[in-house]
């Protein structure tokens, strides 16, 4: 039997499912919808990945402006969190995401793997999403 994660990082873990399914729950055809992040990313969030993205606005526009036009399926597995202060955490995310442009498009479909390292701080009771960022531990690509 599995030990019961601390109640804070079960919270946590829990609000983070909820923010996946809302995601996805948002996505019209499979594109990305932008309000889910806007409220899953702290204000002053950041988001590293090809470059630094800064603000919740900025990164829930620059994410839906990524996508847009591509139809997505996205999985986030087996987090770690750890609490480190009774508001801030960190957590390592497994990921998975397969996506599919659109006819006539360079790139017909991607499929890739790798992690979400994440930190988050509790804002208003609620845990925010305060730096993302994305490493890929392969990517197979369809032209």
């Amino acid at each position: 039997m599995s030990t019961p994660l601390p109640r804070p990082a079960h919270t946590a873990r829990a609000q983070y499912t909820d923010w996946f399914i809302r995601l996805l729950a948002e996505s019209v055809d499979g594109r990305l919808g932008g309000s889910v992040l806007v409220v899953m990313i702290a204000h002053d969030g950041t988001t590293e990945g090809e470059g630094v993205t800064r603000g919740n606005v900025a990164i829930a526009d620059f994410v839906k402006g990524a996508v847009d036009p591509v139809v997505t399926v996205h999985h986030g597995h087996m987090p770690e969190i750890e609490i480190l202060t009774p508001t801030t955490a960190r957590g390592i995310w497994s990921m998975e995401d397969k996506l599919r442009w659109p006819e006539g498009s360079p790139i017909r479909s991607m499929h890739g793997y790798g992690h979400y390292h994440e930190e988050y701080k509790k804002v208003d009771g609620a845990w925010k999403i305060s730096l993302n960022k994305l490493t890929r531990l392969r990517v197979d690509v369809e032209a």
